[in-house]
């Protein structure tokens, strides 16, 4: 329980995914954002390479101006 409210998202091996938020959207669009990171990386392995992002470019997402927006977005800001 403690883990969920750190991380939001929580993955249980074989059971599937867990998402809290303070609104029904904002649990809602964590899932799909979970369901799409997973299509991408499903597609990934299928071509035979996982690529990562490093830490620099990390930082350079949750510090640009379209993350704000997307955060915006899950809080139903928008």
């Amino acid at each position: 329980v403690g883990k969920i409210k750190k991380y939001n998202v929580v993955l249980l091996k074989n059971h599937g995914v867990v998402c809290v938020g303070e609104t029904l959207k904002e649990a809602f669009m964590r899932s799909w954002i979970v369901e799409e990171s997973a299509k991408i990386i499903f597609v990934e392995k299928l071509c035979g390479k996982i690529s990562y992002l490093k830490k620099d470019q990390i930082r350079e997402i949750e510090n640009s101006e379209i993350e704000d927006y997307r955060k915006m977005i899950i809080k139903g800001e928008f």
